[in-house]
């Protein structure tokens, strides 16, 4: 089964109608990594000497297009004194069809199989007003307590520091990444400097990372510091870089606990705020008694997922204090307490075959999705791709109510543990309750 591919093409202007050349454009899709949803590039080239670009044999799907010009090339009536393309935040792409500068207002193009869309046109001036937004600067000094500092030291080698906003306004929600901008000799007393942070309010996080534990490879040490950036620099504030909190954890088996081998499971774990996911996501091997530690963790909110069940085998609870934190997650505090991953081997199976209209099953795949109440809980959550003859088993399911969703093409990630993603499917899906060593048997029709 060969794709021939669509083709988009069209034109990038200025504010007066003239061609933008050698401005970068972009094709970009929605992606959901943890269910978040953000742009991925895919495709780019330049405009030609007429402001024309085109983009071909790309596959079916929605597109989002965006444009950067390089401001030095930009008209000298059109620049902004003191702001160069080195400097923006997100100069990859400011400008998005149909020429807006928000992306949550962008509109995608939607691609089918050998189809071409012409005559698709963006204008540049949205981005260049956004160049006249102001920007400041935040200076101060870090104070390094984490290992193997014996006490509050100044740091001469924090030179990284990552910003998030608050309340994020684009879809793509990574943090903005600044470095030190005083060199490394002239920081005696921990100083720091960030360069050209645009408006809002932020969680701003130093980033210090502490060599190479086997067989964790390393640790973040950081710490949360709100900054409100208004019409001013900020001065003077005082980072200390912490060195985190001690998570234990234990694998608790039903009676008997004998079919369980604890030294296959690996504990995954997922940040779930605002924190940088980079700084603390991990996998780590459960020891012969199911039990793990894991110290100088960032203090967070994290979800819990255990890898290396056996089949049949799921998670029914994860506790701490007796209290369920399965569905929320918990808060990773110094002080916190032990938590227990409640496991049982009484784990339901649906199978079946997936029915297309359209005769083929290439990249379709079958997800069984909990009730709305529960679908904070992407551990509830399961997933198949179908096989080529359309067949699908889902095994080590938990006893309870599910919708059963066959999707076509669907974008990269987990969109399914996207709200906004998931609204679009309700009516389509099969309920089904599955109960505790259950098979169910039924085929769905995707069309």
């Amino acid at each position: 089964f060969m794709v021939q591919g669509g083709v988009i093409s069209g034109r990038v202007q200025d504010s007066a109608g003239r061609p933008v050349v050698a401005a970068r454009v972009q094709a970009s899709q929605r992606v959901y990594p943890g269910g978040k949803i953000t742009l991925t590039l895919r495709t780019s080239e330049s405009t030609d000497d007429r402001g024309s670009f085109r983009f071909a044999a790309l596959l079916p799907g929605e597109y989002f297009l965006s444009v950067t010009t390089d401001i030095n090339e930009l008209p000298t009536r059109d620049r902004v004194p003191g702001v160069t393309a080195t400097a923006e935040r997100g100069a990859a792409a400011l400008t998005y069809y149909p020429s807006v500068a928000d992306p949550w207002a962008a509109v995608p193009i939607t691609v089918n199989d050998g189809s071409e869309i012409s005559g698709i046109t963006i204008d540049t001036t949205n981005r260049i007003s956004n160049l006249r937004t102001p920007t400041f600067n935040i200076s101060g000094f870090t104070v390094n307590n984490a290992p193997p500092n014996p006490g509050s030291v100044t740091d001469r080698s924090v030179s990284t520091f990552y910003l998030v906003p608050v309340v994020p306004n684009t879809m793509d929600d990574t943090p903005l990444q600044f470095q030190n901008a005083i060199p490394v000799e002239s920081r005696p007393n921990g100083e720091f400097e960030i360069r050209n942070v645009p408006l809002g309010r932020y969680e701003l996080y130093p980033y210090f990372r502490l060599g190479y534990l086997q067989p964790v490879r390393f640790r973040v040490h950081t710490s949360r510091n709100a900054v409100e950036v208004r019409d001013a620099d900020i001065t003077n504030l005082q980072l200390i870089v912490k060195p985190g909190a001690t998570l234990k954890a234990e694998v608790v088996a039903t009676a008997p606990n004998d079919w369980l081998k604890f030294n296959v499971l690996s504990l995954g774990l997922r940040v779930i705020d605002s924190m940088p996911r980079t700084f603390a996501e991990v996998a780590r091997q459960f020891d012969n008694t199911g039990r793990l530690t894991l110290e100088n963790m960032p203090e967070a909110r994290y979800a819990l997922s255990l890898f290396g069940l056996q089949e049949n085998a799921y998670v029914s609870d994860v506790q701490r204090n007796g209290r369920s934190i399965f569905d929320d997650g918990f808060l990773l505090e110094e002080q916190s307490n032990p938590v227990q991953i409640l496991v049982n081997r009484d784990g339901g199976a649906v199978s079946g075959r997936v029915r297309t209209t359209r005769g083929s099953t290439q990249d379709v795949t079958v997800v069984l999705v909990p009730p709305l109440a529960r679908r904070k809980n992407a551990a509830l959550f399961k997933s198949v791709p179908i096989d080529e003859d359309g067949a699908f088993i889902i095994r080590g399911v938990a006893p309870g109510a599910y919708t059963l969703l066959s999707l076509e093409n669907r974008p990269a990630g987990e969109p399914w543990l996207n709200s906004d993603f998931m609204a679009k499917y309700e009516g389509r899906g099969r309920a089904i309750e599955v109960k505790a060593g259950s098979v169910i048997q039924l085929d769905l029709i995707d069309r």
